[in-house]
């Protein structure tokens, strides 16, 4: 990895590895900045297993939405086995609810894909709504199975 890379050296997960991030304010800022720095050299996916507000396109990601479904994860395989470095940074999840949030995925979605063609998932296992300290709620944190990490986030502010 490039030396820019300062959060993925300093985390430096053995992969493949799934990590599921809770707690407070700052988990989707700390997502999307090793989803940068990971896609650099291979194929990784940001996902959710509760919810959350579609990313910013001008980030470079691509938001891949569905019932996670057999079709769904062939299409993924499909990606990844192009090779295409602008199709690195891949984002998902569930449907698009009432409320305009992107649904999460089953808790057995890690488990289901290519691990050699999907090395790394980044999963956001609770929001926080932008809060310093979050303590868990009823149906929160939702991690993914056979997780590799548990990255606990707590704001600074």
């Amino acid at each position: 990895m490039k030396t820019d890379n300062l959060f993925a050296e300093q985390f430096d997960f053995q992969l493949p590895a799934t990590v599921n991030f809770v707690g407070g304010g700052g988990k989707t800022s700390l997502i999307v900045r090793l989803l940068s720095e990971y896609s650099q050299s291979m194929t990784t996916i940001y996902t959710t297993t509760t919810g959350m507000h579609p990313p910013d396109p001008t980030r470079g990601m691509v938001v891949i939405s569905g019932s996670c479904d057999v079709p769904m994860l062939e299409i993924l395989d499909r990606i990844a086995r192009k090779g295409d470095e602008r199709l690195r940074r891949l984002v998902v999840t569930g449907l698009e609810d009432e409320n305009g949030l992107l649904s999460g995925v089953p808790a057995d979605f890690a488990a289901r894909l290519d691990r050699e063609l999907f090395r790394l998932v980044l999963n956001e296992a609770d929001g926080a709504r932008q809060v310093t300290l979050e303590m868990p709620r009823d149906g929160e944190p939702v991690p993914l199975d056979s997780a590799n990490y548990l990255v606990p986030v707590i704001g600074v502010d």
